[in-house]
């Protein structure tokens, strides 16, 4: 159980340290070690157990899923999307930026002609639907 908790613990403190959230990240991450020495003191008083070591390597196996997991649910990441557009981007490009979303502008010439290039970087996980839907219209 240590090791479920863990290893969760440990996937939303790097997502928290990336989106620059350093107020909870050092927290999250002293309960994080806590829970980690209270699981390796448990597999030291058991050295000669084997089933000691696999329960810890299965849990911490098993959370490293649960850890995506959750992090898909509470989507506190952020992606970057780049689109390539068969034309010039301006109605792209106004519609973005009338939404607040940043973005980056390449003009370029594909094999047919005039393409643009938007690469918009710190898009939140939970407003990608929003973004995509833009995109798309």
């Amino acid at each position: 159980m240590a090791r479920l908790t863990d290893v969760s613990l440990s996937t939303l403190r790097i997502v928290l340290v990336t989106m620059g959230r350093h107020n909870i990240a050092p927290l999250i991450g002293f309960i994080e070690a806590f829970i980690w020495l209270l699981a390796i003191g448990q597999i030291m008083q058991n050295l000669t157990n084997i089933m000691s070591y696999l329960a810890y390597a299965g849990g911490f196996a098993r959370e490293t899923y649960l850890g995506m997991w959750i992090e898909q649910r509470i989507a506190l990441g952020i992606v970057m999307v780049r689109i390539i557009t068969g034309k010039t981007a301006d109605g792209l490009i106004s519609k973005l930026k009338e939404t607040d979303y940043r973005l980056t502008h390449l003009k370029t010439e594909g094999k047919y002609g005039d393409v643009g290039v938007v690469f918009s970087i710190d898009i939140p996980t939970s407003d990608l639907g929003t973004f995509l839907r833009i995109v798309k219209k």
